[in-house]
């Protein structure tokens, strides 16, 4: 099972694809804590910022799931640990910095507009009437309008298939290193006995869960650096 990698995806491919995808978005729900279910720390950190505005989508299959604001500093993080299904999922992540710029612009715009084309003839010898034909048509119109465009400064996408399993406890990474340079991971965190913890990628190679998963509180340990 692929446990992460390097994706690499044109600007503006990305742009589109993000903007697709958030026109029609269901919000990612978790399972209750009474139901089979593992923790995942869902860690985003952004090792660079080209533009002062961010809009970021993080994925389960089709759903959406909300993360933190990332904090100040460099570099900058965001974490939330959540419940999943046992089920076979791909998380995908996607990352737009951008600016926005105002303009003028020239439209033309057409308004519907009445004019006499002629007379028409109702009725019969004394009784007969003339009036004036109206027709219509349109008539274009020019006018200066104030439009905002979105400059994209850095994007990126990358994703990664997890098939967690109930009980244990994962860590999905998603760094963001500049413009098409983005890289997701999925590790199984595991305690070490002394209070520490050590991680393994996801995989065929995990050992099975030692106990029901009651919680995820505490810092999230620092990914050794063969995973970053």
């Amino acid at each position: 099972m692929q446990s992460g990698g390097l994706v690499v995806r044109p600007v503006l491919s990305a742009l589109i694809a993000l903007l697709a995808l958030s026109a029609c978005v269901r919000r990612f729900e978790e399972p209750r804590l009474d139901e089979p279910h593992a923790i995942v720390k869902v860690r985003v950190v952004h090792h660079d910022s080209p533009g002062p505005q961010l809009s970021e989508d993080v994925r389960w299959n089709e759903y959406a799931v909300a993360v933190p604001e990332p904090m100040s500093g460099q570099p900058r993080e965001s974490l939330r640990a959540v419940r999943v299904r046992p089920e076979l999922a791909h998380w995908a992540f996607a990352t737009t910095y951008f600016h926005t710029v105002t303009r003028m612009e020239m439209r033309i715009e057409y308004r519907t507009e009445q004019y006499a084309c002629g007379t028409e003839t109702t009725g019969f010898g004394a009784t007969s009437s003339t009036r004036t034909r109206y027709c219509t048509r349109q008539v274009p119109e020019q006018r200066w309008v104030q439009v905002t465009d979105r400059i994209v400064d850095g994007a990126c996408r990358a994703g990664v298939a997890h098939q967690p399993i109930a009980g244990a406890m994962y860590v999905v990474q998603y760094d963001y290193f500049g413009s098409d340079r983005c890289t997701v991971q999925c590790l199984r965190q595991l305690g070490a006995g002394d209070g520490s913890f050590r991680f393994v990628p996801c995989g065929a190679g995990e050992p099975p869960a030692e106990t029901t998963v009651a919680g995820a509180g505490g810092a999230l340990p620092p990914v050794p650096p063969a995973y970053r």
